[in-house]
C-alpha cells in the first residue's frame, strides 16, 4: 500500500519531510486524524518553513473546529507562501467559523485577486455576499460559477433566489426553468457531462457546515467549501515517485 512504501522510504529517509506529509495525507483520507497530526507535526519539527506542512496542519485543525489554531497555522503557511489562493479561501472558513465575516470576505477577495476563475472561490465569496445582503454582488459569484459549470444546479438555485431578492423577477423564473429542466433529465436518466452536478438543489444539508469541492455529491449545496489543494496533491505524487527512484 501507499502507507507501507511510504515507512519504507522513511526508515531509509527519516528526515524526508514530504514523506511524512504524504503519509500525513494518507491518513486523513483513512479518517485517521489523529495519525494525520502527528505526521505534520513532525514535519513541522523537521522544517518549520514549509508552508505545506502548516496549510496541512490547518487542514486538521479545521476538521476537529479548532478554528482559531486553524487560523493561525494558515497564517503561518500564507507568511511563507503569499501566491496559493487555497490557503486564503480556508483561512476564510476559519474565519467564517469565528463569525469574522469581514475577514472572512478579504481572504475571499484575495484568493480571487490571485486566481480570478477560482471556483471555490467565487462559490463561497457569493454565499457570504448574500448571506451579508449584497445580492447583486452574490449574483456576479454565481454566474461565473455557472460559466464555468453551466450544469451546475446549485448555482441555478442560489442565484434565482438572490435574483428575487433584486426584483430580478424575470432572471429568477429563467434560473428556476433552467433548474426545473435539469431535475427533470436527472430524474429521466439523462446524466450531464459535468461530474460536479448538484444532485437535487432541494435536499437539506447535515449539521456540517462545509465540504470538500472533490467531494462529488453536491446534495448539501448550501456549505462553504474547503479548498482541495490538486495541485499540492500532484507535488506530493511527483516528490515521492521522484524519491522512491532515488531509492
Amino acid at each position: 500500500s501507499a502507507k507501507e512504501d511510504l515507512e519504507s522510504l522513511l526508515k531509509v529517509s527519516p528526515r524526508y519531510t514530504r514523506a511524512y506529509l504524504m503519509r500525513g495525507e494518507v491518513s486523513l483520507q483513512q479518517k485517521d486524524t489523529i495519525a494525520a497530526l502527528n505526521d505534520f507535526n513532525k514535519a513541522l519539527e523537521l522544517d518549520k518553513y514549509d508552508p505545506d506542512a502548516w496549510a496541512a496542519r490547518a487542514i486538521v485543525k479545521l476538521q476537529q473546529s479548532k478554528y482559531g489554531e486553524a487560523e493561525s497555522d494558515f497564517d503561518r503557511a500564507i507568511h511563507l507562501s503569499a501566491k496559493n489562493a487555497g490557503n486564503y479561501i480556508n483561512r476564510a472558513l476559519a474565519r467564517f467559523h469565528q463569525n469574522n465575516l469581514r475577514g472572512a470576505m478579504s481572504d475571499y477577495d484575495l484568493a480571487l485577486d490571485i486566481d480570478p476563475n477560482n471556483f471555490i472561490g467565487h462559490y463561497n465569496r457569493g454565499l457570504l455576499r448574500a448571506q451579508t445582503g449584497d445580492y447583486r454582488g452574490a449574483i456576479a459569484d454565481y454566474s461565473k460559477v455557472i460559466d464555468e459549470y453551466p450544469n451546475f444546479m446549485a448555482g441555478y438555485y442560489h442565484r434565482a433566489e438572490a435574483r428575487k431578492k433584486i426584483g430580478d423577477r424575470k432572471g429568477a423564473e429563467q434560473d428556476e426553468f433552467k433548474l426545473m429542466k435539469m431535475q427533470i433529465d436527472k430524474r429521466n436518466g439523462v446524466t450531464a457531462d459535468n461530474k460536479d452536478v448538484a444532485d437535487n438543489a432541494q435536499d437539506g444539508e447535515d449539521k456540517s457546515k462545509t465540504r470538500k469541492k472533490s467531494d462529488k455529491n453536491m446534495d448539501n449545496y448550501r456549505k462553504i467549501v474547503i479548498a482541495d489543494d490538486s495541485e499540492q496533491d500532484e507535488k506530493y505524487k511527483s516528490d515521492y515517485r521522484g524519491r522512491v527512484q532515488d531509492r
